[in-house]
């Protein structure tokens, strides 16, 4: 497997006392999933709570950060058309089941299996992502 350098959230505290450089395995993608060559990732507010700590973070660490993502898509999982690889897409950072009764009415929020890529779920500070299919949406401003 190869690694790339990535951004950890080691603890709550400052910059310089909570962020660490560090090496990141470049994710394959699972069945379901395509791999993201990220192109940009902007700092979100998410990311100064994961630092800061909020009421509702769980406290564990490390967090790697990133949920405003943009980026083309790399490699596929083998349950994604090939019709995806070099796409330019945007990914949209809630995570649902999309089976459950909250997900099949479009209340993807209230999913009790809802996850946040870069909270909940590895964000995209390091430059490869590998995310659901489901969550892209093609950049039409490329």
């Amino acid at each position: 497997m190869f690694t790339h350098a990535g951004s950890h959230i080691t603890g709550h505290g400052t910059p310089a006392e909570a962020v660490e450089l560090v090496d990141v395995d470049t994710p394959n993608p699972d069945p379901n999933e395509v791999r993201i060559r990220v192109e940009a990732v902007a700092l979100n507010h998410l990311d100064v709570f994961a630092r800061m700590g909020h009421p509702e973070d769980d406290g564990t660490f490390p967090k790697r950060s990133g949920c405003d993502i943009a980026g083309f898509v790399d490699s596929v999982g083998d349950d994604v058309d090939d019709d995806w690889i070099d796409e330019a897409v945007i990914v949209y950072p809630g995570v649902s089941c999309d089976d459950c009764e909250y997900c099949l009415n479009g209340e993807h929020t209230m999913c009790h299996e809802y996850e946040i890529i870069g909270e909940d779920r590895p964000g995209a500070l390091p430059n490869t992502l590998s995310s659901q299919r489901g969550v892209l949406r093609r950049n039409q401003n490329r």
